[in-house]
């Protein structure tokens, strides 16, 4: 093998690495977008059974501890 192919394989190897690179990166920022998604989703079902619990006293009871929280957070 001549210096030229070993500089060859060396260069095609770091384009590949930095490929692999580039699209681990993308990957993991869409799982951050979803994750970040999911998480808006989850902070409006919060909202949600809160409201029933100001509102109507509705809530199940392993909830009413952080509504309470909740709402005396909002009171202070």
């Amino acid at each position: 093998m001549t210096l030229f192919d070993k500089l060859e394989s060396y260069a095609k190897n770091i384009g590949d690495k930095t490929n692999e690179a580039l699209e681990i990166s993308k990957l993991a920022a869409q799982i951050n977008t979803e994750q970040n998604l999911a998480a808006e989703q989850w902070q409006k079902i919060g909202e949600y059974y809160y409201n029933l619990y100001v509102k109507n006293g509705e809530a199940a009871k392993e909830t009413v501890p952080f509504c309470e929280a909740a709402k005396a957070h909002l009171a202070a």
